[in-house]
């Protein structure tokens, strides 16, 4: 016969009902990140690539960083850039672009 729980598994529990009801919580939100992605995914697709972005195309964006950020920020916030400068970064980085050696940026 197995006596009581002790508090050690007690905690355990605890702590694994909670993982699993955030679990659930973010399942819920995968349809809606999808349709996010989608969306985005279409909205660039609009835009060249290596063109100047219009006002209106910076404020689009700025606004879909931020709904980012505040909806979808645990599904990936180690993933995405969370400032426009970082994600200028990124793009650059990510096409082979870099600094050539002995290049210093304006103060």
């Amino acid at each position: 016969m197995l006596g009581p729980k002790n508090a050690d598994v007690a905690k355990l529990e605890a702590e694994i009902a909670k993982i699993e009801a955030k679990l659930a919580e973010l399942r819920q939100l995968e349809p809606v990140l999808g349709n996010f992605v989608q969306e985005t995914s279409d909205w660039i697709k609009g835009l060249d690539p290596w063109g100047f972005m219009l006002p209106t195309d910076i404020t689009d964006l700025d606004a879909r960083m931020k709904r980012a950020r505040e909806e979808f920020n645990d599904f990936a916030h180690n993933a995405a850039p969370n400032r426009r400068e970082d994600l200028e970064t990124s793009t650059l980085l990510a096409n082979g672009v870099r600094r050539r050696p002995g290049l210093r940026r304006a103060a």
